[in-house]
């Protein structure tokens, strides 16, 4: 029974470790640097160096003829908007 207790436990401090550092270093109106990892419908995935994914709408990217200017892999400098546990936009 002690050895369950232990590896409850230790899910736990897991579980709090990277609740921790999900959002880590991000906060509302920082300046991030962003790499596109997948284009949507209507939201643009990026890597911004942290457990979860930063998101973007389609909409705030579009350049001045309406069309979306960047490819997966481009680097854009951003700044984040709202950011919790489960999404930095």
């Amino acid at each position: 029974m002690s050895d369950n207790k232990e590896q409850n436990d230790n899910f736990a401090e897991l579980l709090d470790a990277y609740s921790r550092d999900v959002g880590e270093g991000h906060r509302v109106g920082e300046k991030v640097s962003a790499t596109i990892i997948s284009i949507g419908k209507d939201t643009v995935y990026l890597d911004i160096g942290t457990k979860i994914d930063g998101v973007a709408d389609i909409k705030e990217l579009l350049d001045e003829n309406g069309e979306l200017p960047y490819r997966n892999g481009d680097r854009l400098e951003l700044f984040v908007v709202a950011a919790d546990e489960g999404e930095i936009r």
